[in-house]
């Protein structure tokens, strides 16, 4: 700096310093000179350099974007060009089996492999296929000269004192003037008769009760019908081909009806006795496997149907597009793409499975950038917020959740542009090395809290594959006992047939659970409330229970008053908590020999308790007993085996119902239960 302006910058400092101490004013003059001389000769060239960088680095990834932009256009035009296949291909099917005459929301695996199920509705908005509306429930315990009836005539028969069960069940059927519960008595006292070998009280059911449904919604003419064909195969008649003619029946020309699952049931039981019976070689095997695959897929649908309802009559209640004219709306719930149409006075909606889609598309992205060695392709949420430097992107035009990404992964074409960068990297190291401390030490906490997060997932996965190994080898081990008729008598045979079916629900029971935490995690579990009978519910319950309670020794208490109200509740959900709790006190109750489950209403709310007089549980568990994959980590409770997730399940459902629970307990004098449920919903009934 030269003399003339040395002197010019020390007059302007003394001048506004002037009032101040010297030694003051000299340290606030040499700070002035520190930042006007560090700005002068490092920030500003850093300025100049890090533009002229930024700028060359900018150049540099525009070039290698250039270089591959004509290849990268090509994939994203076909990967769009496959998605525009799928929907037309689709559409055009539709329009076929609407110029044919055909039902267009039917048999959907020839449709389209990535639809869930379909609905069509009528001007008034209301499902007529491929499924009924559900018809409205019935309880037993509402009639209480019927309840007393028919438990001393199931009491009777248990005993085996078949002439007082064949009297009361005559006194059920009078007592009641509901069809579905004189026919669910008239269905008891047929098969009294039919055990002792007369038939025709259950054929002159498919005529007087055919198309009547039972309190559980099994209609009892198909009861009947697959009663009359054991008994005809037990006297090895011709039982198969009634089995045959049924099992079409159910599947192909009865309409099943929504929320509930009677047909598939009663077919799936047909077609297993048929199966069963596979020695016979008049069995067509073709046929066989046709008709399981006909019912799998339509159960699969109305599961679909069934889950999707709500969702459906949001969609179905917006605008509707012109008649012909295709609507595309995606769920951001349960990651569904609908797709809706109006057919004359009808409407057409059909919801699309947007992982399934996601899953081809992305297939077809593999497959095209299989032979390049400069790209990759793929499908990414649209909310994807990383991406390398040199890549292009491209929206789908129906799936909008997701878009299509191009990338350059050519390793020489990156290395040129990295190496053109590497001096501009220099530049901002120091700047750098301050967030990376910041960064490894939060990465470090991060990294510790998802090892933690994984060692839990891993001992879930563990303890979940432990539980399964258990049912699947015992129905192994009773399966192959059947299929190489390594059995003596029919006793045998049947005790293996009760022992496959037990473990079955027990394995579908874990199932459940796992698929419910699932989705609870994802947060699209939803629940349809309707009026229910606790007493129903809970012996339901029970029964599902009665093996293992047999096995421990366990007796079971039920204290819930007959006059108990209703309860708005998802069946399915409650019998759940109740089979948890119940599962949970059979586990970790046996040393005290006893289960009870109480009952009262207390103003708007009824609390029920599942208690038993088991190990207990030590407070500082109790604090957790709810929390996802908690064990206890005492060796009485580890050596039992368990997934970690019931209580949870348990909490969700009643949280969700806008109930609480809770629970007490003391080491060593047993465990309580409680929960609470309100007399209805606040949302309203039916929520």
């Amino acid at each position: 700096m030269s003399n003339n302006s040395t002197i010019g910058l020390q007059t302007i400092i003394d001048a506004l310093f002037r009032n101040r101490s010297v030694n003051e004013n000299q340290r606030t003059a040499r700070a002035i000179r520190l930042l006007f001389s560090f700005s002068l000769l490092i920030v500003l060239p850093n300025l100049i350099l890090g533009y002229f960088a930024v700028a060359s680095i900018r150049d540099s990834i525009q070039s290698i974007e250039s270089e591959v932009e004509p290849e990268a256009t090509a994939m994203l035009t076909e990967i769009q060009a496959r998605e525009s296949e799928i929907f037309i291909e689709f559409e055009e099917t539709i329009a076929s089996r609407l110029r044919r005459g055909l039902s267009p929301v039917t048999n959907l695996q020839e449709v389209s492999p990535h639809l869930l199920t379909a609905f069509q509705l009528d001007a008034e908005r209301q499902v007529v296929e491929p499924f009924a509306p559900p018809e409205p429930l019935i309880s037993a315990t509402q009639n209480h000269a019927y309840r007393r009836a028919w438990l001393a005539a199931t009491s009777a028969e248990r005993r085996g004192d078949y002439v007082t069960a064949a009297a009361k069940f005559q006194a059920a059927i009078g007592s009641t003037g509901s069809p579905r519960l004189k026919g669910q008595a008239a269905l008891a006292l047929a098969r009294l008769r039919a055990d002792e070998g007369d038939l025709e009280p259950l054929k002159g059911l498919i005529d007087e009760y055919g198309d009547i449904r039972d309190p559980q919604g099994f209609r009892i003419g198909d009861i009947a019908r697959l009663n009359i064909a054991e008994r005809e195969i037990a006297q090895s008649t011709d039982g198969l081909d009634t089995l045959r003619e049924l099992a079409e029946f159910l599947i192909d020309e009865t309409k099943w009806t929504l929320f509930e699952g009677a047909e598939p049931s009663v077919a799936q039981r047909v077609l297993t006795m048929i199966s069963t019976a596979s020695a016979n070689e008049s069995i067509d095997k073709e046929w066989l496997a046709r008709a399981s695959r006909r019912l799998e897929n339509q159960s699969s649908q109305l599961f679909w149907s069934g889950r999707l309802a709500d969702e459906m009559s949001d969609v179905a209640s917006a605008p509707l597009p012109n008649t012909g004219i295709w609507s595309y709306l995606p769920s951001n719930s349960t990651g569904v793409l609908w797709a809706i149409r109006r057919s004359g006075e009808d409407t057409l909606i059909y919801a699309f499975n947007t992982n399934s889609l996601i899953d081809e598309l992305g297939r077809t992205a593999t497959r095209l950038a299989s032979p390049s060695q400069t790209l990759t392709a793929r499908i990414l949420a649209a909310d994807t917020s990383s991406s390398p430097e040199v890549s292009f992107a491209s929206a789908l035009e129906h799936v909008s959740s997701h878009t299509i990404q191009v990338a350059a992964i050519n390793p020489e074409a990156l290395q040129t542009a990295q190496n053109r960068r590497i001096f501009g990297y220099f530049v901002i190291i120091l700047a750098v090395v301050a967030t990376s401390v910041i960064g490894v030490v939060l990465t470090y906490q991060l990294v510790t809290r998802e090892l933690d997060a994984a060692r839990v997932k891993t001992d879930f996965a563990a303890n979940v594959s432990h539980e399964l190994r258990s049912p699947i080898t015992q129905i192994r081990l009773k399966g192959e006992a059947l299929q190489l008729d390594l059995l003596a008598n029919d006793e045998e045979r049947q005790e293996h047939y009760d022992a496959i079916v037990r473990e079955s629900e027990r394995l579908s029971r874990l199932v459940d659970n796992v698929l419910d935490f699932a989705a609870i995690e994802r947060g699209v579990k939803r629940y349809t409330r309707r009026p229910e009978d606790l007493i129903d519910i809970v012996e339901a319950a029970v029964q599902n229970e009665a093996s293992r309670f047999a096995a421990n020794e366990i007796q079971v208490e039920i204290n819930i008053p007959a006059d108990l109200p209703v309860l708005w509740v998802d069946r399915v959900a409650l019998s759940q908590v109740f089979t948890n709790l119940l599962s949970n006190a059979a586990k970790y109750g046996g040393e005290g020999k006893w289960v009870g489950v109480d009952a009262r209403t207390e103003r708007d709310h009824v609390v029920i308790s599942v208690s038993d007089r088991g190990m207990g549980i030590s407070p500082d568990d109790q604090a957790h007993i709810f929390d996802d994959f908690f064990r206890s980590s005492r060796p009485e409770v580890r050596r039992r085996k368990g997934t970690g997730i019931g209580l949870t399940i348990v909490r969700y459902i009643v949280e969700a119902h806008g109930g609480t629970i809770s629970v007490t307990s003391a080491p060593g004098r047993g465990s309580s239960f409680i929960f609470q449920l309100p007399l209805r919903p606040e949302d309203g009934p039916g929520a």
